[in-house]
């Protein structure tokens, strides 16, 4: 059975600072430089699932549905929100782009059924900084 992948971009807007705990502030600073204060970004994310074509619809996921999946479990969760004090599942992670991804991707795997399976993200930060998870 031949599997195929499909991609669509969304967008979110969010604040949140690079800043551990265990750390005072000067280690934060210097560690972290200027994303160690209170700063935001249009984020970009890239979702991509992979399955094989159903054969009613010719497609491996409706457009619409991973539209919807995104919108409810990431998007509208995360948009226009400080990581630090509106998420609390983020409450206690450094913000990094790396533990932003995979903290989506518990949440947009969880909503995807069988026999699609999510296969990467990609989160822009910035047009130059991103991660990508596989």
């Amino acid at each position: 059975m031949q599997l195929l992948s499909v991609t669509k971009r969304f967008n979110f807007s969010a604040s949140h600072r690079l800043f551990n705990r265990d750390l005072s502030p000067e280690e934060n600073c210097l560690l972290f430089d200027a994303c160690s204060k209170q700063h935001g970004h249009n984020f970009n994310l890239e979702v991509t699932v992979m399955g094989p074509v159903d054969p009613v619809s010719g497609m491996v996921i409706n457009f619409h549905d991973l539209k919807r999946i995104v919108n409810d479990s990431v998007v509208n969760y995360l948009d226009h929100s400080n990581f630090e004090t509106d998420i609390p599942e983020l409450s206690n992670v450094v913000h990094t782009a790396e533990n932003l991804i995979q903290f989506i991707w518990k949440r947009i795997a969880a909503d995807i059924a069988a026999p699609v399976k999510l296969s990467r993200l990609k989160l822009y930060e910035t047009a130059d900084n991103w991660v990508e998870m596989a």
